[in-house]
C-alpha cells in the first residue's frame, strides 16, 4: 500500500469516526499525521541517515500509534 492510499484511507476513516470520537481528537490526529509526514520528508533530505535512526523510529512509532488508535476506535461500538 503506497502513501497516497494510506492517506485516503486515513481521511475517510477519520470522517467515519466523527460519530463515536470527539471532533477535537480527529483534528489532533490529522495534524499529528501531517506533522509526521512532513518530518519523514525532511529527514529524507539529509545525507546522514545513520545519525537519524532514532528519529525514523519515532516517526514509525507515531504512524503505528495512529493506526492502532483508529483501528480500535473503528471497531468499538
Amino acid at each position: 500500500m503506497n502513501q497516497g492510499n494510506y492517506h485516503s484511507a486515513f481521511v475517510i476513516l477519520s470522517k467515519m469516526l466523527q460519530d463515536c470520537v470527539p471532533e477535537i481528537h480527529i483534528h489532533i490526529l490529522n495534524y499529528f499525521y501531517l506533522g509526521l509526514f512532513i518530518m519523514c520528508f525532511l529527514l529524507s533530505l539529509g545525507s546522514r541517515h545513520q545519525r537519524l535512526k532514532w528519529r525514523y523510529t519515532l516517526v514509525f512509532i507515531g504512524f503505528s500509534f495512529i493506526t492502532i488508535y483508529m483501528t480500535v476506535a473503528a471497531l468499538s461500538p
